[in-house]
């Protein structure tokens, strides 16, 4: 068993794919997590992700939650797309980035379909993605 809370037991450089389905919400510290990730991830490694979308009953129904996710929280994370990604040890691109509606995990919408969810908070219920790690 593994605590994602601390270093990852891995080697640098040596993972090619990483799936994280409904994880990242219940981690104490992300930031520390997504550098690790980065770390063992081989040059154009992918991390695939499912997490819940903020605000939503998925999410704040669980509190084991300890993360809420806003797709723009993962293009934070792409040099080539934002501002703010130097407060990352990690460098990313978005390769995909959906959301998807409750019970329909299969329907992927573009993220910016979110912004719906400000009006009825009914739509959609997760966040969908691929991160490719740049070196």
């Amino acid at each position: 068993m593994v605590d994602l809370n601390k270093e990852l037991p891995f080697l640098d450089n040596r993972v090619d794919y990483i799936v994280c389905r409904n994880v990242l919400e219940h981690l104490y510290n992300i930031k520390y997590f997504l550098e690790n990730i980065y770390r063992i991830l081989k040059p154009g490694g992918c991390f695939e992700f499912r997490v819940p979308l903020g605000g939503t009953p998925t999410d704040y129904t669980d509190l084991t939650h300890r993360n809420h996710f806003w797709p723009k929280a993962f293009i934070a994370l792409d040099k080539d797309k934002s501002v703010t990604s130097f407060m990352f040890n990690c460098n990313f691109k978005v390769k995909k980035l959906y959301i998807t509606p409750p019970l329909l995990n299969q329907i992927k919408f573009p993220y910016w379909f979110a912004y719906l969810n400000l009006f009825f908070n009914i739509f959609f219920s997760a966040i969908e993605g691929q991160l490719i790690a740049i070196k």
